[in-house]
């Protein structure tokens, strides 16, 4: 969605280096200034930099896959949170990789997933012999900031990379009554930025979403749905047989993600903003995993929580908790991407952009445990 049309792969002069990758790159033009699309910065910082190095300097929302034929390794990246999904499997022809892992399974492979925040060389002469090179952000636990103004101005450039090349009528988000869905419109109305916001009526407060399409009036579209059972059957239909499948941990969710009515709902909406030309879909998703720990000062709001969200003096025996990669992360991203990919939705991640979630771990303990989803 960033520049001219351009087909992958991408070659090096020689061709001996392809790469391929789905995602934004949102620094692309710092790092490649000449660049007219973000993956043509690819084979030039990996040439440049190798691995792991050209993965680091990456800031954006991707799944990468490098044939290096010269070297004879494949190298697959993942952003800091595995925002899109990145499948692979080996055999005797070498190494294959697929955003979806039902094209390997379709092929007789058995696919593995590619962890969040991951570096992996693997070599293509057929052993299928794996070399971790580390992490594609290296997450500083060091608590020592005393006030969110960074937070805050690091939020507000996330929302703005993200909708920085998006061609006009393409921005949408869903938004609750909720505070993340919130911060994203409040942005976005902050900066300007024309968009639409589509609220299902469930267990929402009417108040406050009368006043966000108030507040937001004249620069975005409102719309408030009422949904039948028959249009969530329809949306469940349209899941089952379109949807990539997902198995979830069974850690807030259970089950296969078609079934979750809240993937219903969300399609629901998918389908109304592609009818309207609307492709670029701003996600709350990750806040809750991030920022509060589905709790408040020890107190346990949902189940799933790790920590009740009260956070210690000193992170590095609670880091990573197990919803900051994985559990309900990685269960939540995945319906967001799959339900997105059903439509030709692009789904961005604003609550987990690199140095938004660097600022918040950056905050020391007491200003975390202040409030409610401080900041």
């Amino acid at each position: 969605m960033t520049g001219p049309l351009t087909p992958q792969p991408f070659l090096s002069d020689d061709r001996s280096i392809a790469v391929v990758f789905n995602g934004e790159i949102y620094n692309y033009k710092e790092l490649c200034p000449t660049c007219l699309s973000d993956g043509e910065c690819l084979v030039g910082l990996y040439t440049t930099y190798g691995t792991p190095m050209f993965g680091r300097l990456l800031d954006g929302e991707f799944a990468i896959v490098i044939y290096d034929f010269a070297r004879q390794v494949a190298v697959l990246v993942s952003d800091p949170f595995g925002t899109k999904p990145l499948s692979y499997a080996c055999d005797s022809r070498g190494v294959h990789a697929a955003t979806y892992e039902s094209s390997l399974i379709g092929l007789g492979l058995e696919a593995r997933h590619v962890p969040p925040n991951t570096v992996l060389e693997i070599a293509l002469d057929g052993g299928c012999r794996e070399t971790p090179l580390g992490p594609t952000f290296e997450f500083d636990l060091r608590q020592f900031k005393t006030d969110t103004s960074e937070w805050q101005r690091a939020f507000t450039a996330a929302v703005q990379k993200r909708v920085r090349y998006a061609r006009p009528g393409a921005v949408f988000l869903g938004l609750s009554s909720g505070y993340d869905s919130g911060a994203i419109q409040a942005a976005l109305v902050g900066m300007r930025r024309p968009h639409s916001a589509y609220s299902i009526y469930s267990q929402e407060d009417v108040g406050i979403l009368e006043a966000r399409a108030e507040y937001s009036r004249n620069i975005s579209d409102s719309t408030l749905f009422i949904l039948t059972e028959g249009d969530l059957a329809r949306s469940h239909t349209i899941l089952r047989e379109r949807a990539e499948p997902f198995q979830y941990s069974q850690r807030g969710r259970l089950g296969m993600m078609f079934d979750d009515p809240a993937a219903s709902g969300m399609a629901f909406i998918c389908a109304v903003a592609r009818e309207e030309g609307r492709t670029l879909y701003l996600s709350g998703t990750g806040a809750d995993e991030t920022i509060s720990d589905y709790g408040f000062n020890g107190t346990r709001i949902f189940p799933h929580s790790d920590f009740g969200g009260l956070f210690p003096t000193d992170l590095e025996g609670l880091f990573p908790w197990q919803s900051f990669f994985l559990g309900t992360q990685r269960d939540y991203l995945m319906k967001e991407e799959m339900v997105a990919g059903v439509f030709g939705i692009e789904a961005r991640y604003p609550f987990l952009d690199r140095r938004v979630v660097q600022e918040y771990l950056w905050l020391t303990a007491d200003v975390k445990n202040s409030e409610y989803k401080k900041p």
